[in-house]
This record gives structure tokens, sequence and C-alpha cells, in this order.
């Protein structure tokens, strides 16, 4: 079965789409142009004032006595109060306009808050609720989450003046959201989140169901798997944490699922590089190097559960993952030289991630305002990343990305049978494999070693092609024997040296030791032994005549 190349698009548009209308405003409340929000959300049933000042001389008691010019209002639905050191006091004044419904809830958004305080509500903090006293808290309730919630009963038309303290010594971003949470809206609302989640586990499955059939290595099954875990984090990131349904009250385990999802997107890219093609690119110093950065990874996702704190813990992640993505950039650049020239697309695809992670760093820390690419930019880059993983790599799948590149059908791959046949010798002629499809399997070892080239793997063995061929080895062996006239070994040499006067004629001044390597041999002595027993001359001369000519 074959693809053209926008139909290799068609995942990631699709998986876009979902994430850019649905999943990218339920994870980020805060952008203003989500129909989805507007439909959702009860704005409209309550008004209310927001006040707020930065004095620490202030205390509980005296809170109502403070004149009314001296609280701060807050115009819109949301304000920067800058980086902040010194205890901020609130008064929050709302009116429920709503004649059924009658239970709020007020979502504060800043990027750490070390204490919060308050009368007359419920604090969220690590699933439990408690509730202040009136004017003097009964309990302070240090949060490790960036989004507190106040919940307060609100009769129909009942007006209420909540005051709240905040101490922190981060940046200070508010977005104030109030909405429903029970009767007809929480039916709405699941209603709706029913709907968008067969959409998305529908652009999943299609998404999944393409790569999954043509995997080639059994270390994208896990690939996938693993993808498919942590974008099943941002799904519940998106429903569960803006609507607070099925999602852990603990800060700190919210954290943790998250920053879970991208380690594992992150250990599985080092994995890639290190599985690819050829791989003895990579047996050397880039070896090592590839595999300490994927014990350090491992390391840092296990270190990780044991971080409460959630900055460092994603100054960690940062921080390493910036390291580990550079080297991919380093490992894939150095293939891109090396004439992989389709690693192109995945070196665009770290350079996606790097300016993506970077911002939304920079945003968690203080450092850049709330906006849709702070909030989402990663969310938005896995899409590009599936496409561009698609194009990528299309040695690991049984498909044709390009048809000029793999133009490759079973009409189209000339072989005469029975002339072979008559080359057999007599003792060869009675065989077992009368079972088999002889036709059948001729054309698909000739796919295979065109397409998926697994001779150029070093280690490659008699037991690897009968896996590939879903064939016993002995039957494979008397196959090679009986039909080809030949043997493992020298079958799959043929292919190595077709590969290596390939690389010589592409690159004439590369070093012949490197293509031998490169092709799958594992020592020079090998290498010229076979090169002058397929074409009468060494590497070396060959070289030349192909100069002369």
């Amino acid at each position: 079965m074959k693809f053209s190349s926008a139909s290799a698009f068609l995942p990631g548009f699709l998986h876009f789409i979902i994430c850019f209308f649905f999943l990218a405003p339920l994870s980020a409340q805060d952008v203003p142009s989500s129909f989805f929000l507007s439909q959702s959300l009860g704005r409209e049933y309550a008004v209310g004032t927001f006040e707020y000042l930065v004095n620490p001389s202030y205390n509980w008691k005296s809170l109502e006595k403070i004149p009314n010019e001296e609280w701060v209002s807050v115009a819109s639905e949301s304000m920067d109060l800058g980086f902040q050191t010194q205890p901020i006091w609130f008064r929050f004044s709302v009116e429920n306009k709503d004649p059924e419904f009658n239970i709020y809830v007020l979502n504060f958004r800043s990027c750490q808050i070390n204490r919060i305080t308050a009368n007359n509500v419920s604090l969220k903090n690590d699933g439990d609720f408690q509730t202040a006293g009136d004017l003097v808290p009964k309990k302070e309730h240090p949060l490790v989450g960036c989004q507190p919630s106040f919940r307060f009963p609100l009769a129909p038309y009942e007006k209420k003046i909540i005051y709240a303290k905040m101490e922190t010594d981060s940046l200070i971003q508010f977005p104030i959201r109030f909405f429903t949470l029970d009767g007809y809206y929480l039916n709405r609302l699941l209603r709706n989140q029913v709907q968008w989640s067969i959409l998305f586990l529908i652009s999943i499955v299609i998404l999944y169901g393409m790569l999954l059939i043509y995997f080639t290595r059994k270390i994208f099954y896990l690939y996938a798997i693993l993808e498919i875990f942590s974008l099943g984090f941002y799904f519940w990131v998106g429903f569960g944490n803006s609507y607070e349904l099925l999602w852990p009250e603990s800060p700190y385990l919210q954290n943790q699922l998250l920053k879970s999802s991208l380690w594992a997107i992150l250990i599985f890219q080092l994995l890639f590089l290190r599985n690819f093609p050829s791989n003895s690119h990579f047996k050397g110093s880039f070896g090592r190097i590839l595999n300490s950065a994927l014990a350090l990874s491992y390391v840092c996702l296990v270190a990780s559960f044991f971080i409460k704190d959630f900055q460092w813990n994603l100054i960690l992640y940062f921080y390493v993952s910036l390291a580990a993505n550079l080297l991919n950039f380093v490992c894939g650049f150095y293939l891109y030289k090396k004439g992989y020239s389709r690693i192109f697309y995945l070196l665009l695809s770290w350079t996606l991630f790097f300016v993506f992670h970077t911002v939304h760093f920079l945003n968690q820390l203080g450092y850049l305002p709330f906006g849709l690419v702070s909030i989402n930019g990663l969310l938005f880059y896995i899409p590009f990343h599936y496409a561009l993983l698609w194009f990528a790599c299309p040695d690991y799948f049984y498909i044709s990305v390009n048809s000029e590149v793999l133009n490759i059908g079973r009409k189209e791959i000339p072989i005469d049978l029975d002339a072979i046949r008559k080359d057999q010798p007599k003792h060869y002629k009675k065989t077992n494999l009368k079972e088999i499809d002889q036709d059948d399997l001729l054309h698909k070892l000739k796919e295979i070693m065109e397409v998926r080239k697994p001779y150029l793997e070093e280690d490659f063995r008699l037991e690897d092609l009968a896996s590939l061929l879903k064939i016993a080895p002995f039957r494979l062996t008397e196959f090679f024997s009986t039909v080809l006239n030949t043997n493992f070994v020298s079958y799959t040499h043929e292919w190595r040296i077709e590969h290596c006067k390939a690389e010589i004629a592409k690159f004439p001044e590369k070093n012949l030791l490197t293509i031998a390597f490169e092709s799958g041999f594992s020592s020079k002595s090998t290498f010229h032994e076979a090169f002058k027993k397929q074409t009468k001359m060494t590497p070396g001369q060959y070289r030349k005549s192909g100069k002369r000519q």
C-alpha cells in the first residue's frame, strides 16, 4: 500500500485541528478566542469587582476599615502585578445573577504562590478543602501548583465580599475566572467533553493506525505507545484541569504527570537516533554520548518524582531536555552531512521543540506573559513532530513517502525465477519448499532488502531476515541454496557491495573504510575480500576506474 506525500501530513493535520480548537483552549483558560469556552463558562450569570492593594502593614482585622479609595480596581478580567515580594491583599465583590444555580469557583493564576489565606471560602490544596473563618483564617495553605481555586456558595441574586491575602516571591498574573459546576452546566460540560473526546481519539486512531501498520522495528512500537500515553496526559490536562473533572487534586501529582509525559518524548527521541538505520554511525564517541544522555534522562525521570518543588522540577527538565535536544540536533546534522537528506525534517522538528520549550519555560518562570504560544506551544508542536517524523523515516515504514524515491511495486521487480531454477545443481532439484510460495517469498526478500536495507546492520543475522520474512531460518537457508544457489552471507555481501559502490559514486572523496562500516561490514579484511570477489578489483581500484570514466 502506498501513500502520496500529501497523505503524510494527514495525521499531523487532524491532530493539529483537535489540539488548536479544543485541547489548547481547555488547557489555557485565558485564551479569549476560544468559542468552546465561551459556550461552556457561565460568566454572564455573575457580576463583580476585583480590587487589590500591596501593603504589609495591614492585617485581617483592619481590612474592613480600609477606605475604598485605597483599593485598586482591576478593570479587565486579568491583571499583571509584576514581580512581588510583599503580601498582596484582595477584595472580591461578586453578585450571582443566575436565578437557579449557586456554586461558583474563582481561579487565580500565577507562576508560584508560597502561601494564600482567605475568609468565607474553601481553598483547594492537595485534594483537601479547608474553610477559613470570618476575617481570621483558621489555616494557611502552602501551594505548589500554579492555579489555586476558591470555592464559595453564592445563592441566586446573593452578593458576597471575599478577602484574601497572598504571599509570593514571583511574577504575579491573574486571569480571573468563575463558573458553575453543577446542574445544567455540568451536564453540558460532560456532553461536550464526550463529543470532543471522541474526535480526539479518532484522530489518535487514524494517526497511530497508519503508523503502527507500517512500523518495521520493535523499538517503535514502544515509541508509539509511550507517545500515546504522553498525549493522553495532555488530554487529561486539558479537560481535567480546566473543569476539575477526573483530575488529581494534588498539584504535585498534576505537575508530575505532565512532566513525565514530556520525559517520555525526550527519551524516545534519543532512542530514535540510537536505533537509526545503519547505526554504525554511532558506534564510537557518538554512541557513548547518546547512551550517556539516555542514562541521564532515565535518572532524571526517576529523580523528578522525588522533587516536589514545581520550579526545581521544571528547571531540571528544561536543562536536561535542552542538552539532549542539542545532542539530537548535532547527531541529526551529522547524519544529514553523511547523506541522509531526509533527516532535515527531524532537524526542523527539534528546532521547533527547542523554541516552544524555551518560550514555555520562560513563561513558567515569569519572564514572559501568558499567551497562546507560551501556554500551548508544546501542545502545538506534537502534531508537527508526527508529520515531520513521517517524512524523515521512510526506511522505517513499508510505505512510499515519495513515489520518486521509493517507487517499488510488485510488478516492477523483474525476476526470472525459471532461469534461476535452470542453473540449480541437480541434487537441489528435490526440495521441501513445496508448501511455500517461492515467487512470493522472492519478491518479499527483494522488497525488504531494497526498502528496509537490513544488511546495513553490522550484526544482521539469518534469524533476523527470517523473522522479517516470517519463515523458519532453516527453510530460508534451504531457499538460498535451492532457489538462489547461494548462501546468506554471500547474498548479504552482494547487497552491501552494491551499497558501497553507490556510496563511492555519490561521495568520491569519502573514506573507503567509513563507507564499508556504514554498509554493514565489520572489518576491513572482510570488506576487501568481498569487494574483490564481486567486482574483480579492490575498492581503491574501483574508485580510480570510476574517476577515469
